[in-house]
């Protein structure tokens, strides 16, 4: 795992565990287990940090629901294969959902 990867897992633990206002940066690169500095390499702020957890995050359930889709024939079974996907993705990935809770 790269250093940006573990920011993002460290960032996306601690805003789960204390909220976005209460988790400072240098919480989120001790976490890490990286220098200070290196999160200001790869963002350049802490809402940048965030947008790209977001969208990351994002990504991750797009392609999750979409999985299967194309196998289906009726609406109602697509629908039915999303909300199947969504449920396995919000089991498999607990972090994630929560995150987007917040």
């Amino acid at each position: 795992m790269d250093k940006k990867e573990k920011i993002l897992e460290a960032a996306l633990k601690l805003f789960n565990m204390y909220g976005f206002d209460n988790t400072p940066t240098a919480r989120i690169t001790k976490e890490a287990g990286v220098a200070t500095g290196t999160l200001f390499n790869y963002f350049k702020s802490k809402e940048e940090l965030i947008n790209v957890l977001y969208l990351n995050c994002k990504d991750s359930l797009t392609r999750r629901l979409a999985a299967g889709l194309d196998q289906e024939k009726t609406y109602r079974s697509k629908l039915k294969r999303i909300y199947i996907n969504y449920i396995g993705w919000s089991l498999e990935n607990t972090d994630e959902f929560l995150f987007f809770q917040r």
